[in-house]
């Protein structure tokens, strides 16, 4: 995400960026100091342009700093790892859980390139993963081609644990990064994300 700075006092209010698995967090920590203010921006977890006012940006950037040289954020964020580590892990959609991945390759060739293999699965795991119903889809006849070996190994996306961590564990934010964010807020002018 893209923040910009309508009128800044300096450079440090000109430009935040955070990716979406930065920004989502911490817009949510912003929600959780400051949620009166926050409610005015209907789309922050969006790219649409969506923003605060110069008074109400100082603001939540004064509250941020506070909470930050308090050690609040240090905390909310500690206690937020730790409700992530609680939560259940998701099977391997690649590997169907099994920690091992089955693949169909052309013969006589040694390279994985996109145009030489196939994955020997279906997206029926996914659909398991999202309706969370606890128990894995057999495979469905998937067969190999007349110019094709089924070879087995270590699954590259999970490194054959069988388990991936749950979606929450790829969002996250540090300390620095929010203060930076605070900084940004104070010196901005009001802002927009893109």
């Amino acid at each position: 995400m893209d923040v910009i700075g309508a009128d800044p006092k300096n450079k440090k209010g000109e430009y935040f960026r955070a990716n979406g698995w930065a920004w989502h967090p911490i817009w949510d920590y912003c929600e959780t100091i400051a949620p009166k203010i926050c409610r005015k921006v209907k789309y922050a977890h969006s790219n649409d342009g969506d923003g605060l006012g110069s008074e109400d940006a100082e603001k939540l950037g004064n509250l941020i700093l506070i909470a930050v040289k308090s050690g609040q954020v240090k905390k909310y964020i500690s206690e937020r790892n730790e409700e992530i580590k609680s939560l259940p892990h998701n099977p391997c959609p690649h590997c169907r859980g099994t920690g091992i991945r089955h693949w169909f390759i052309k013969k006589g060739t040694t390279l994985y390139k996109s145009s030489d293999y196939r994955p020997k699965y279906d997206w029926s795991i996914l659909q398991h993963i999202i309706d969370g119903d606890g128990k894995l889809p057999k495979y469905k006849t998937n067969r190999k081609r007349p110019n094709e070996k089924e070879v087995t190994e270590t699954c590259n996306a999970c490194n054959g644990k069988g388990f991936e961590p749950p979606a929450e564990a790829s969002y996250n934010f540090t300390v620095p990064h929010i203060k930076k964010f605070g900084e940004f807020l104070i010196n901005c002018g009001g802002f927009s994300i893109y």
